[in-house]
């Protein structure tokens, strides 16, 4: 499997959203470190509103469905399909 941060990593780049190779200046969790690999990514992840700052990310945890859900949920994509469903949805 993969980790936490590959996936919000992975996403952030499938979303097409501008991940910078700069260092960070402020630490987005207790236990993301501005030196991690994927610290960048995460930040977007934040920035873009897939992940809410604070507390603990876990970044080297391995990803697990309810997590990735949650992040997919947050994606434009997604959100204009479940406005589209609740649409439908009146229309039964």
């Amino acid at each position: 499997g993969i980790t936490r941060a590959e996936a919000i990593t992975i996403l952030d780049r499938a979303l097409k959203f501008n991940i910078p190779n700069t260092a960070l200046r402020a630490e987005p969790f207790s236990d993301v470190a501005t030196n991690h690999p994927y610290a960048n990514g995460i930040a977007v992840g934040i920035i873009n509103g897939l992940l809410d700052q604070g507390g603990r990310f876990r970044p080297d945890d391995k990803l697990n469905r309810v997590d990735l859900a949650l992040w997919l949920v947050k994606t434009e994509p997604v959100k204009k399909q479940i406005v589209q469903l609740r649409d439908f949805k009146g229309m039964v």
